[in-house]
């Protein structure tokens, strides 16, 4: 049986050790709180070292007293927020008004503190060169803000900004602004003012265009656009001499601009998930690239994988290029999709001979058949690859493999078949032709073709079935648009919570080019 001591163990315990109240670092009278638990009040014998140059400091939902203004030999202060679930619209942190008293001060963070308006009294500190206040809930700056001439950083990130605040635009002393993660929409001409810029962050916006007076600013050196809605990128961007990184993934651009050449600097481009199908064959002048991102892009000169094996390799691409000669045609596939007997091969050889046929039910379509077929053989140019799809449902998986972007898609619809008055048979001749198209290939273009006309034996009739069928088509693309709404509402619904904010705009966005990519669809007849 085991003894009675052996139910205890001794274990010896080194209680942590208290924060030190202040210590000499780098030459200065430092006390640093940062590294250790967050105080439930504020460390009251902190304001009476006169001689303190450098506070750092977590708070916790605590009042910040006016007797912190005493310390006028204070040159940095950290009076940051916990970076909790705190629910940020229930308290406001107030900022004491004796905080005007710290004229030594050059540099101050207060980030995550839901100050909600700026506290005017920070902007008679004259002598601040680095201001932090991220994620502080706020929407606008007071014009007096502009009080701040040696402003050398400023982070703004995380807030309300819809429009860059104009006092910004003169302090001419900025070297790095961020102003990252929020609504920013609009940026004024003016940003031209900042001549000594050197950063700008403006990543996970809604940004849809640049001002021209953003490329006047030749001291640029690193410019992060990357995550906004930019569609096009100003010919000016040659301007930026000095560039040497600029971050464009995750934007909506089709077309970067000759101009982009010019950046004799530039070591770093990330293009990475645009709409681009090209690349302007002056990115083989960027003398110091090194990093050249461009995945996730419709890319065909030059494609991906040659972009991927880096810049020699771009330029040995282009070099081919022009050793090769230009091969001009015009093609386009036209694929004929419809239920089976609708008149889909009757439909292709009236097309390619002008001549209407009647196909026996024998000799329908099994499979896929290709035709190709040159309009107007004289003129040689304009040659069209048609593909006619066989309607039987055993095909109907395998036909996803014959689409393709570019393509015309000709639906071909019985009408005499058809029956208006039946949700069913509109499903089984159109929507579900729709709705293979459109979730395989993004913008698709559908031409819906009335066949059998002959056979109706009323014009009210026709004109019936074609006006339901016109109606069927305009209600299903509204319910492809409902979806996406739905989508779109329930991600939104579950920001702030388990997924960051990164991700849920991403899921947003990817949401919103669905419904860019619904198919345009339109119906022929008479």
């Amino acid at each position: 049986m085991a003894s009675e001591d052996e139910d205890f163990q001794f274990i010896n315990y080194n209680p942590p050790p208290d924060p030190p109240c202040c210590e000499e670092v780098n030459g200065k009278i430092t006390c640093d709180l940062t590294g250790y638990d967050p105080p439930t009040h504020f460390p009251s014998k902190i304001c009476s070292k006169r001689n303190l140059q450098v506070l750092k400091l977590i708070i916790d939902d605590f009042e910040i007293p006016k007797e912190i203004g005493n310390l006028h030999k204070l040159e940095h202060l950290v009076l940051c927020q916990c970076d909790n679930d705190i629910n940020l619209e229930t308290r406001i942190t107030k900022i004491p008004t004796t905080l005007r008293n710290l004229k030594n001060l050059k540099v101050l963070n207060l980030r995550n503190n839901p100050l909600y308006m700026f506290p005017s009294q920070l902007t008679e500190l004259f002598n601040l060169e680095e201001l932090h206040v991220s994620n502080c809930q706020l929407a606008n700056l007071p014009d007096s803000f502009a009080k701040l001439q040696l402003l050398k950083t400023l982070d703004l990130s995380n807030n309300l900004f819809k429009d860059l605040p104009s006092c910004i635009m003169k302090l001419c002393n900025l070297c790095k602004l961020y102003v990252a993660d929020g609504c920013l929409q609009n940026i004024c001409g003016e940003i031209k003012n900042l001549v000594n810029l050197e950063r700008l962050q403006l990543t996970s916006n809604e940004l849809m265009s640049l001002p021209e007076g953003l490329f006047e600013l030749v001291n640029l050196k690193k410019l992060y656009l990357n995550n906004n809605k930019l569609t096009s990128l100003h010919d000016k961007v040659g301007k930026l001499v000095n560039l040497e990184y600029l971050v464009l993934n995750q934007n909506k651009l089709t077309k970067i601009p000759e101009t982009i050449g010019k950046l004799k600097e530039l070591r770093y481009l990330n293009l990475h998930e645009n709409m681009l199908s090209c690349l302007p064959e002056s990115v083989t002048s960027l003398e110091q690239i090194e990093t050249l991102l461009v995945d996730h892009n419709p890319l065909q000169v030059p494609p991906v994988h040659v972009c991927n094996q880096g810049i020699e390799s771009v330029r040995n691409y282009f070099k081919a290029m022009k050793n090769t000669k230009n091969i001009h045609a015009k093609r386009l596939k036209v694929v004929v999709l419809g239920e089976s007997m609708a008149g889909k091969t009757s439909l292709v050889n009236a097309l390619m001979t002008g001549e209407s046929t009647q196909i026996d039910e024998d000799d329908r379509t099994f499979g896929v058949v290709f035709y190709h077929w040159k309009p107007e053989p004289e003129v040689d140019e304009l040659e069209l690859m048609v593909v006619d799809c066989a309607g039987q449902k055993k095909y109907q998986m395998t036909h996803q493999l014959f689409l393709s972007e570019g393509a015309l898609f000709i639906l071909a619809v019985d009408l005499f078949r058809y029956g208006f008055d039946s949700p069913e048979s509109y499903q089984e001749n159109v929507g579900q032709w729709i709705s293979l198209v459109a979730a395989r290939i993004p913008r698709a273009r559908i031409l819906v073709v009335p066949t059998h006309i002959d056979e109706c034996h009323y014009e009210e009739d026709i004109d019936l079935k074609v006006r339901n069928i016109l109606v069927n088509m305009k209600e299903q693309r509204e319910e492809m648009v409902s979806e996406i709404d739905k989508k779109i509402k329930h991600v939104k619904k579950t920001e702030g919570h388990c997924i960051p904010s990164e991700e849920l705009a991403k899921i947003l966005e990817q949401h919103r080019e669905q419904k860019d990519n619904l198919p345009v669809m339109s119906l022929q007849y008479k």
